[in-house]
């Protein structure tokens, strides 16, 4: 914590928590408004400029720091430009738009290859060159190769609406009609040719070279781009125009072309001819057109004519007749519909209903059917949540039809949609086909899960609007259950909420009424009700980790807590408002509720209080909550489009920013890494990183306007251009400015501790080196030889000598020397001990020789040898420690003097508070190893003087870390780890 988190924060926390070693008030506050006054000089001298923003005045910008910076967005398959078929030399590909991005499918299995990086202009159109992309973003081409920008096209001056390949050249038109040729693969331009009137639709007929056909209102025009002449306008075919013009298609014959109308009617002319063949009718606008190939393997000549209905309408050209219609994206209009070459395969994409399809014709059937289908939620998701421990898949609730889906953050290709099959029979005979927009469900209201069931059956359930019933999901099968429906007594009254155990059993399922039932996972029939405590619609229910209790909110004020198994009242809480918005932490018990004047509270349900009230937090009505992984934070978000991080120990408003959108739904990671938000107007999810995890966050102060932030992007945001530009971190004037203040506010809390006497400072250690002092002697039983080394066998008679010798006499001399057993010759001992020599004494006895009566004049004050001491015990292992400060307690008590100097040692290092952990460890090895020493006479006094020094500091200690330990057991009912491995110090303190 120390090491992350800035001196003001530090001091903040020292006196508001009361977290640490405590000193007298007076000093605390001095500390404080000292550090206080520094940052209000810093903040006043730095410059401020307001953020031009349309309609907020608020958002202003100041040294804020955003904890949840804008990551990427997930769940958009495509927009409504459609897509477009390339081949390149490995496999098919479809390319489709997704705003301000492009992502590739591969054809076979519909997996995403490649998402390209964001662009700073929506695409307005596509183009296909080989192995290039092309895209039209404003006024500008992007030539890309895969995901790589090679080049720029910039010629036009208004908004490029169409781009069309033909050859080794490209056209491209824009919003005024200017018509531009560039060069194939240069990308020079060529020439450009001003259109009369406004044109909107280009194609260019097979083999008309250098012609092109271009359409505008009831206009068509052949045109020829190298002269730059109109050839011909076609008056007889345009008489049978009834609107304007909104697709041209060629046929699999040449001069034939199909031409879809904005009334929906469909011509098919002969343009060599300049006559009408015949005409098709549909009910609503034409969006696209596509003949089928002779050589794709379907029995009939069809034409596919795609509506703005949502149908996908397929006619016979040789009986001149509907063959059939298509009703699979949801009734959303579909963009476009196209026949792939040389397969029986029918493709089609909707913006709308956010989805690509693949139909396959097979021999027999009229109707194709769905092969594969990559879907996406096709409303903004009303209910978002985290399904396992690991923080890779959300689950999501959207659309009028409750279409529930699996959205894996890892990788594209798990996206799931769950099957409606199980409710589909009987209502729907062609649901192969994909017909089944209208399900049945209404939209849901709350879902709930227990991913450890998953295995073992429907383990997800949903409550929907204006409905008495609630929905089974199994998570494995990706599918509804058959039996789905829990009947209540009164039908007349909805479910609101639901909640499941954390054992995966039971769910609990509120009502309007205020009614609250119990039914099993499993078996999906009921358990029984709970005693009546509520009068009005229920809006939160949290049940703890053991399932014993279970605290419920309501729309009539009231907080109830339940016992869980007897399903009776326990006590309640009598709020003056009732509670809208409820989120419950079962990991360390506490709750938090919003009211309808959009204020927020938090509940501990272990002591039955409110423990923090955050008075009015937002401006407008709360929309959503949640709690950190770690349930130190709350997370609230609003209609006004804010989003506010409230600290729950320091108990004020830590960050608060400001969207482009409100938040409908959001979610925060269990790995604490990112939080997932739906939007208004927005199908995408929209995930933000928690930066606090990878960067140092200082929170100065409580913000006082909000920071305006821009939305995750679909695609790459950022580009890397080398390996060397990855791991290169930029450093800019602002992080030095934050560096250098940093540095001056430690400094001076620094100075402050100095000062200080009563504080007692920790080692910058890490504490698994003092914990293995105390565990010295486990280790090295573990760490023994299970059994003695053996010994090497004799070499084997046929091995020669390094130099290949083969002479008898040097072989004999070879194995003597391999097996010195064979000779009486005197064996060399690896190690020579002399019996005269004395070894050197080790740097601990050299230092301590200096600190003695007769060494003092001659060598440097005693307070600097101590701190090398203690810098030469802090920088060595606990082993060698041990080995040093047992060597004091000799048998002929050479070095008496030395321990009588070490225990001196000891005192001086207590009394100085400084590397607290790490000195006790090194006590500890010291009266373990040494106990000749203190039992002496003439170091009694000296180990008087070590236990005086050794209670008034533990005395300190012992009560700020009781204060402190149940004040968190007070808030938050969770013992931390710390703590736990602070209690076993104590443990061997005390009985030391």
């Amino acid at each position: 914590f120390f090491k992350q988190k800035t001196a003001y924060e530090i001091a903040q926390r020292l006196v508001g928590s009361e977290m640490c070693i405590r000193d007298s008030p007076r000093k605390r506050s001095r500390v404080v408004e000292e550090l206080r006054e520094y940052y209000e000089k810093v903040e006043e001298s730095e410059e401020s400029a307001d953020i031009s923003v349309q309609g907020d005045s608020k958002a202003k910008k100041h040294d804020q720091t955003p904890i949840f910076k804008a990551f990427r967005a997930v769940g958009l398959i495509c927009d409504d430009l459609g897509f477009v078929y390339h081949r390149n030399i490995q496999e098919k590909q479809m390319t489709v738009s997704i705003g301000h991005a492009f992502q590739t499918y591969s054809f076979d299995k519909l997996r995403l290859i490649y998402v390209s990086p964001h662009i700073s202009s929506k695409i307005s159109c596509l183009a296909i060159y080989k192995d290039f992309i092309f895209t039209a973003c404003g006024n500008d081409i992007y030539m890309w190769h895969k995901t790589h920008n090679k080049m720029t096209l910039s010629h036009h001056k208004n908004t490029v609406i169409q781009v069309l390949v033909i050859g080794e050249t490209l056209l491209s038109m824009d919003s005024q009609g200017l018509l531009v040729s560039w060069s194939l693969p240069e990308g020079k331009m060529e020439s450009f040719l001003q259109m009369p009137g406004r044109k909107s639709v280009l194609m260019h007929p097979p083999t008309y070279l250098f012609k092109v056909i271009i359409a505008g209102g009831k206009d068509l025009e052949l045109w020829n781009t190298k002269t730059g002449k109109l050839i011909f306008d076609f008056p007889i075919i345009k008489q049978s125009f009834d609107s304007s013009v909104k697709v041209i298609e060629e046929s699999v014959v040449i001069d034939i072309l199909g031409i879809g109308l904005e009334s929906g009617r469909i011509i098919i002319c002969n343009i060599k001819t300049d006559s009408v063949l015949y005409i098709y009718e549909a009910k609503s606008q034409i969006t696209s057109l596509s003949f089928s190939h002779s050589e794709s393997g379907i029995e009939y000549s069809l034409l596919a004519g795609s509506t703005i209905d949502g149908d996908i309408i397929l006619w016979d050209l040789n009986d001149k007749k509907i063959h059939t219609s298509l009703k699979g994206h949801h009734g959303k209009p579909v963009n476009k519909a196209m026949f792939a070459p040389g397969e029986p395969i029918l493709l089609s994409s909707s913006g709308d209903d956010n989805s690509l399809k693949m139909w396959i014709f097979e021999k027999g059937q009229i109707k194709p059917r769905v092969l594969r289908s990559r879907e996406g939620a096709d409303k903004p998701a009303t209910y978002l949540k985290y399904y396992g421990e690991d923080g890779k898949n959300l689950l999501a609730t959207c659309g009028e039809n409750t279409i529930l889906q699996s959205i894996s953050l890892i990788n594209d290709h798990p996206h799931a949609s769950f099957s409606y099959n199980a409710i589909l029979k009987g209502k729907l005979k062609e649901r192969n086909a994909g017909e089944f927009h209208d399900l049945g469900l209404p939209p849901a209201k709350c879902l709930a899960f227990n991913q450890y069931r998953e295995y073992d059956w429907s383990n997800i359930i949903t409550c929907h609007k204006n409905s008495s019933e609630c929905k089974l999901w199994s998570y494995e099968r990706k599918a509804i259950q058959n039996t789905v429906t829990l009947e209540l007594h009164e039908k007349e009254h909805h479910a609101t909420i639901v909640q499941v155990t954390n054992c995966g059993n039971f769910a609990v399922i509120g009502y309007a009424n205020g009614l609250l039932c119990k039914m099993n996972m499993q078996s999906g029939l009921h358990r029984g009700c709970f005693e009546k405590g509520h009068t009005s619609e229920i809006s939160g229910i949290g049940i703890d980790s053991t399932n014993k209790s279970m605290v419920t909110t309501a729309m009539d004020g009231r907080i109830v807590f339940w016992d869980f198994y007897s399903c009776a009242l326990s006590s309640t809480i009598n709020t003056e408002h009732g509670v809208e918005l409820f989120a419950y932490n079962s990991l360390n018990g506490l709750a938090c509720y919003t009211n309808g004047l959009s204020e927020l509270f938090v509940l501990d349900s272990k002591t039955k209080k409110i423990v923090r009230s955050f008075g009015v937090a937002h401006e407008s009505r709360i929309t959503s909550l949640c709690f950190s992984n770690d349930g130190k934070w709350v997370i609230s978000a609003a209609a006004d489009r804010s989003l506010k991080v409230f600290d729950i120990m320091l108990g004020i408003l830590i960050n608060w920013i400001l969207l482009p959108k409100a938040i409908i739904s959001m979610d925060y990671s269990p790995t604490g890494d990112c939080l997932a938000t739906s939007l208004v107007d927005s199908k995408g999810v929209y995930l933000w990183t928690n930066m606090s995890l990878y960067t140092h966050l200082p929170l100065n102060s409580t913000p006082t306007a909000p920071l305006l932030v821009d939305l995750p992007q679909f695609g790459e945001v950022s580009q890397i251009k080398s390996r060397r530009a990855f791991y290169q971190k930029a450093s800019t004037q602002e992080s030095k400015k934050e560096l250098e203040k940093e540095e001056n506010v430690s400094s001076l809390l620094r100075q402050f501790n100095a000062e200080d006497s009563k504080l007692i400072e920790f080692s910058k250690e890490p504490f698994t080196k003092w914990q293995m002092i105390y565990n010295i002697d486990n280790i090295k039983e573990k760490n023994k030889p299970i059994a003695p080394p053996e010994e090497l066998p004799p070499a084997p008679f046929f091995l020669f000598d390094v130099a290949g010798n083969t002479n008898p006499d040097t072989l004999e001399k070879t194995n003597l020397l391999l097996d010195p057993a064979k000779t009486n010759a005197p064996q060399v001992k690896k190690i020579i001990k002399k019996k005269d020599q004395v070894p050197e004494p080790n740097k601990l006895i050299a230092l301590l020789k200096e600190v003695t009566e007769e060494n003092q004049e001659k060598g440097r004050a005693k307070e600097d040898v101590y701190q090398a001491i203690a810098l030469h015990l802090n920088s060595i292992s606990g082993s060698r420690a041990e080995l040093d400060l047992a060597e004091l307690n000799s048998l002929t008590m050479e070095y008496q003097k030395e321990a009588a100097a070490c225990i001196d040692y000891f005192i001086y290092i207590l009394n100085s508070k400084k590397n607290y952990e790490l000195s006790q460890a090194h006590l500890h090895l010291f009266l373990k190893n040494c106990p000749d020493v203190l039992q002496s006479a003439e170091n009694a006094p000296k180990y008087q003087a070590l236990m005086e020094a050794q209670k008034a500091t533990w005395k300190t200690l012992e009560a700020d870390l009781l204060s402190s330990m149940f004040l968190i057991n007070f808030l938050s009912g969770v013992q931390l780890s710390q703590f736990i491995s602070t209690l076993s110090l104590i443990h061997i303190l005390r009985c030391r």
